[in-house]
């Protein structure tokens, strides 16, 4: 089966680009994702300190365990829950 994409993939000439670009393009889509995610929190009232995005409210959403990991490891203060402002 891999085989078989392999040589699709080469026949459409997608395969190198593909394999030489295959990390950006899955932060881009990753971007995308966020941006689509997030976007009903837009707004004024929050600015992120990373990115610099502001949003009218937090995510109500509890941290995945890898964010979990990362926010515990670098001491980032941060509360989550329905009922933050």
């Amino acid at each position: 089966m891999k085989e078989t994409v392999k040589n699709i993939l080469k026949k459409l000439g997608l395969y190198y680009f593909l394999q030489c670009n295959y990390r950006n393009i899955l932060s881009s889509i990753k971007r995308i994702n966020y941006k689509i995610q997030y976007a009903k929190y837009r707004g004024a009232g929050f600015e992120c300190n990373c990115c610099g995005a502001t949003y009218n409210k937090f995510v109500p959403d509890y941290p995945t365990a890898e964010n979990s990991h990362a926010i515990n490891t670098n001491e980032v203060i941060a509360v989550y829950g329905e009922k933050i402002l």
